[in-house]
């Protein structure tokens, strides 16, 4: 029979497994609606319409890099989310397209 220890220690990992992946699940979700602004600004800014695989490539290295470094990229998001060229600003003085 398991140790009472055991146990606890086996809930308290499964608990964290969870809790990590629920937190990244929530950063992709903000990341995802962060990129898609990304992408109709590029978009507005060029006066082009990307074609679906360009929309959907620069969506993906988008989300890519917005889950590895998220604090630059959703806090302009946050701070400009009606404003593609103060969202573009924000993002090229963070540094983070660098």
């Amino acid at each position: 029979m398991k140790s009472p220890r055991f146990s606890i220690l086996l809930i308290i990992c499964l608990l964290n497994i969870g809790f990590l992946a629920s937190c990244k699940d929530i950063i992709e979700e903000q990341c995802n609606g962060a990129c898609d602004y990304f992408v109709r600004c590029v978009e507005e800014a060029r006066n082009i319409k990307l074609n679906p695989n360009d929309r959907s490539s620069g969506k993906i290295q988008c989300v890519q890099g917005c889950t590895m470094i998220q604090g630059d990229i959703l806090r302009c998001y946050e701070e400009e989310p009606d404003s593609c060229d103060g969202f573009r600003e924000c993002i090229l003085q963070s540094g983070a397209l660098e």
